[in-house]
């Protein structure tokens, strides 16, 4: 082992959503934005909350090979032994600098969760908060300042909910994982919170910083750069450890080098981390897709069907590929399959590779091997 329904946008998080701030100056929310996470209202997933959105329907239809449609259903995990935090990507593309401080403009962040953290369901107990998240223009701004302002904000919110979910799982094992900003999000809180205190520490299951550029000091080496104490998860049992990669098609570029950009101080390390949910160039067991996202190439009849979710088994592999001290999830199609990605669409093959996807291929696969790993803490004396 090496180390109901959205558009892709969404999926990456891509819906320009409606910015509020106070005065002139980019990342100084008015004070009455700021969550009440000891309320429901500020949470999208919460077990036993009302509007539980991870309660909601996950199932989906099974695409096989010759084209038949298989209904299957998501089934939650009737008394999880560990609870998983979740952290949705940037939903708000907005190109000036800023942050989106209206937590009651939902839609894209519900079907963000609902396609990534959602499904996590099956083997654990999903929180998923609402953040003050840092709008797409924050991650192109050479403004130093203006940038660590507007990331300070959705730090500081996501801590605030992880301190609540804290409170409200007790002293159960956790979970703790997003996607790209929402990975960006969930580094600050393990490298802040986390790593200091021993006690948390030792609770965690396991980290899932997905499509964000975690570092180490060599390719070599597994601890360092970006986390002092959590190293990348070497093998599959393996507990209190990290699971890391950005993904891009086979026959494409690698992701862009995080050192090439403005966001190079964000980066820590020399290598790029890519650990990979299964054996390097083995299949991937289960991929999940919107079924009605019209950039997917969804078949008709899964349209039709009225299933939230395509379901696609086998259909993908998935191999690290390391090129000096970058790399990438390199993401191929299994012989005698039909991929309905595509893969030269402009948006799936530029220098952020598949991003939009990260979660997607390789879905079920990491959701099997958290459920591996809370067994495995299960069942320790």
């Amino acid at each position: 082992m090496q180390v109901r329904r959205a558009s892709l946008a969404v999926l990456a998080g891509a819906a320009t959503l409606p910015l509020l701030a106070a005065g002139c100056e980019p990342c100084k929310p008015a004070p009455e934005t700021a969550p009440d996470y000891a309320s429901d209202q500020d949470w999208l997933c919460r077990p036993g909350m009302e509007s539980d959105l991870c309660a909601s329907e996950l199932d989906a239809v099974e695409v096989l090979a010759d084209g038949t449609l298989v209904p299957v259903e998501h089934v939650p995990a009737g008394a999880p032994a560990a609870a998983c935090f979740w952290v949705y990507p940037t939903v708000d593309l907005a190109l000036a600098p800023g942050v989106h401080a209206n937590l009651h403009d939902r839609a894209a962040p519900e079907a963000a969760v609902r396609a990534q953290g959602a499904r996590f369901t099956e083997v654990c107990s999903v929180h998923a908060p609402a953040y003050r998240q840092a709008t797409l223009g924050v991650y192109g701004s050479a403004d130093v300042e203006v940038r660590e302002r507007c990331f300070e904000v959705a730090i500081g919110d996501v801590l605030a909910a992880f301190e609540q979910f804290l409170d409200d799982i007790g002293d159960a094992p956790f979970v703790i994982g997003g996607h790209s900003q929402g990975a960006h999000m969930t580094a600050e809180v393990l490298r802040r919170r986390v790593e200091p205190d021993d006690a948390l520490l030792s609770r965690v299951v396991v980290a899932l910083p997905i499509g964000w550029p975690v570092g180490t000091p060599s390719e070599a080496e597994r601890v360092g750069g970006t986390f002092a104490r959590l190293p990348l998860c070497a093998e599959a049992d393996e507990l209190g450890c990290v699971m890391a990669y950005r993904s891009y098609g086979v026959d494409n570029p690698l992701p862009r080098d995080p050192t090439s950009n403005k966001l190079a101080d964000l980066f820590f390390g020399e290598a790029v981390a890519c650990t990979n949910p299964v054996d390097d160039g083995a299949s991937l067991s289960r991929a999940y897709f919107p079924a009605d996202n019209p950039f997917l190439g969804m078949p008709q009849a899964v349209q039709d069907s009225g299933a939230p979710f395509a379901l696609y088994r086998n259909t993908f592999t998935a191999r690290c590929v390391r090129d000096g001290g970058n790399s990438g999830l390199a993401i191929g199609v299994t012989d005698g399959r039909t991929s309905p990605i595509d893969f030269q669409r402009a948006n799936l093959s530029g220098d952020a590779g598949t991003h939009v996807l990260d979660v997607q291929f390789t879905q079920g696969d990491l959701i099997d091997l958290v459920g591996r790993k809370i067994a495995r803490l299960s069942a320790r004396p």
